[in-house]
């Protein structure tokens, strides 16, 4: 089965009924990063996509958050991350996919992001998910280019560019 937005948008009922089924196969092929960036060009095609959810920036002493409130029922994609953080769900349920597979999981859980990984996720409740960042930084343009690639290809060419990060 070749699965499309459509049929984890449009069929929502169905598909939050068994979330991870209706992604499997998208993790089991070689064109994984192809396949994901599909998905999301898919979704920017929808009528009515939301291309940003807002943002709320915390700082402390070192450490930089960025919190998000999901919606039930939205299908998200993230941005490729280009630093190891943490990446967690407070609040709320939701299907996660990424490079290493599929997961459901439920508030309160904590996942570290590896460089290199982008998400897809589907809201199951009203959710929130909170990234930690270690850094000093305050800027949050600055904290944006450092922390994310906007494609596979550009966090290859910076990855590439600094091998020691």
């Amino acid at each position: 089965m070749e699965v499309t937005l459509e049929h984890a948008v449009l069929e929502a009922p169905a598909f939050a009924a068994e979330p991870l089924s209706a992604f499997s196969n998208v993790f089991q092929d070689a064109e994984l990063r192809d396949k994901v960036q599909h998905l999301e060009t898919m979704m920017f095609q929808m009528p009515g996509h939301a291309t940003e959810l807002p943002v709320r920036h915390l700082f402390a002493k070192g450490l930089y958050a960025r919190e998000l409130t999901i919606p039930a029922g939205m299908v998200a994609s993230g941005k490729v991350h280009c630093q190891e953080h943490l990446f967690i769900v407070s609040k709320g349920e939701l299907s996660v996919l990424t490079e290493s597979g599929p997961q459901r999981v439920r508030a309160p859980h904590i996942l570290v992001t590896q460089p290199g990984t982008k998400r897809v996720v589907f809201a199951h409740e009203d959710t929130v998910v909170t990234t930690v960042h270690a850094t000093t930084e305050t800027d949050v343009r600055v904290l944006e280019a450092d922390l994310v690639a906007g494609s596979y290809g550009e966090y290859e060419v910076r990855r590439l560019a600094s091998p020691g990060d």
